[in-house]
């Protein structure tokens, strides 16, 4: 970005510490100039002209927003251009955001007149869904190509999947859940020392049961690297602790079919574990403060929209091979080594039992030194409640299975004369 301006010495400044978007900051950081700030009164700092601001901020604003329809909606609700300069600038100061709209309507007089007229109202460019469904069909178009990519043409060394996944959570890490009394983090979830967690496996045959009953720990606990075969979330040789919030959840996802026989353990926490949490991302959100001056705005608008239903589209079950859950692999992978800060594990919801809570945790990370080992059985931050060190772990037969779809709208139940005679 660089321009030529021609600004009289006499023209407000703003410093850099009084703009609140890092993003912009940066990308206005070399045509900076030593000057007061109008606003916390310091001297010969860096500073950025109104005029400035304007001639910047004037092609951003075409791009990222439009005249706001009043056919659909109160014009009032709109926003005016004070308020998007507060916005897109990332100052507070509403008389300088009025000049710098002054300087603004005065620049684009020719070559913009009518979007930037007094009166006009705007809002954010949004890809034109028709419905929820048509959005959703796009997240899983999009969740669904990278996913193609990695199947069938670069699975190893993709450097546009790690873009991608980086894109992702970055913008995931920024979004914060609203609340009455502040917002919070949406993706973090920390979950403290002792807080219970179902494991559970099927149990073929009496001496099944034996083994488990004597040794619970290592039985219901997750394999060892040997054992360890492909799941949602790892490849195979890599061992992970998947749990559940609660019984019903643990036995779901399993899949038993009637007549099995199910062991569940209690496990615990051992200590604060911090969690990256998709159920969030269905929950109420704070307006989106995404930077209109990040390169790829654009795709970080299309991360938004993927993030609402990611939870949905990383839990589906898939039957087909095991390229299949490269995807979510890949994901879980990139959080657990690439985010900063980094992850203890990963919630997602459960499909397999409506409400349900599934935990997916990493082993420690000390564990690594260990990889040598032949008998090497990786450690994870979880251990058996004292219940089921005291009592053992329960046993149970799955006696019944319930199916829910979209059967029940088109084809309604039979009524209660026509289920009776059926029986006799």
């Amino acid at each position: 970005m660089q321009q030529t301006l021609e600004v009289g010495d006499d023209d407000p400044s703003v410093c850099l510490s009084c703009i609140t978007d890092s993003v912009f900051t940066s990308f206005i950081k070399d045509i900076c100039q030593r000057g007061q700030c109008v606003i916390c009164g310091r001297p010969d700092i860096a500073t950025v002209h109104a005029l400035t601001l304007a001639q910047v901020a004037s092609g951003v604003i075409i791009e990222a927003y439009e005249e706001f329809d009043d056919t659909l909606y109160d014009y009032s609700n709109g926003l005016t251009l004070l308020a998007v300069l507060k916005r897109v600038l990332a100052v507070e100061d509403t008389g300088f955001c009025e000049l710098v709209a002054t300087h603004l309507r005065n620049q684009c007089q020719e070559s913009a007149p009518a979007f930037f007229a007094v009166g006009v109202r705007y809002g954010l460019r949004l890809r034109p869904f028709e419905d929820r469904e048509s959005e959703r069909d796009f997240a899983a178009q999009l969740w669904n190509l990278r996913a193609t990519e990695f199947k069938h043409r670069r699975r190893y060394f993709n450097e546009d999947a790690r873009k991608f996944f980086a894109r992702l959570f970055d913008v995931a890490l920024e979004a914060k859940n609203s609340s009455i009394f502040c917002a919070t983090d949406a993706a973090r979830h920390v979950l403290p020392t002792g807080t219970p967690i179902y494991r559970c496996r099927r149990v073929s045959d009496a001496e099944g049961r034996e083994k488990v009953r004597a040794n619970p720990d290592k039985e219901l606990g997750a394999p060892p690297k040997a054992r360890a075969g492909q799941n949602r979330m790892n490849a195979s040789g890599i061992p992970l602790f998947y749990g559940a919030l609660d019984v019903q959840t643990c036995i779901a996802e399993v899949r038993p079919s009637i007549g099995d026989e199910v062991a569940i353990g209690l496990f615990v926490t051992t200590r604060g574990l911090k969690f990256f949490d998709f159920t969030r991302f269905n929950l109420p959100r704070e307006r989106d403060n995404l930077s209109v001056w990040h390169d790829d705005y654009a795709e970080r608008l299309d991360a938004l929209i993927l993030l609402k239903y990611l939870e949905h589209l990383i839990g589906l079950p898939v039957r087909t091979g095991e390229a299949d859950y490269i995807m979510t692999q890949a994901m879980a992978e990139f959080l657990r080594f690439d985010v900063d800060g980094g992850f203890d594990g990963i919630i997602f919801g459960s499909v397999q039992s409506e409400g349900g809570t599934n935990y997916v945790i990493f082993s420690e990370r000390n564990d690594a030194e260990n990889l040598s080992d032949p008998d090497w059985h990786p450690s994870f931050p979880v251990g058996l409640h004292p219940t089921t060190k005291k009592n053992g772990p329960r046993f149970h037969i799955v006696s019944g299975i319930q199916y829910r779809g979209d059967w029940e709208r088109e084809l309604p139940s039979p009524p209660t004369a026509w289920r009776a005679a059926q029986r006799r």
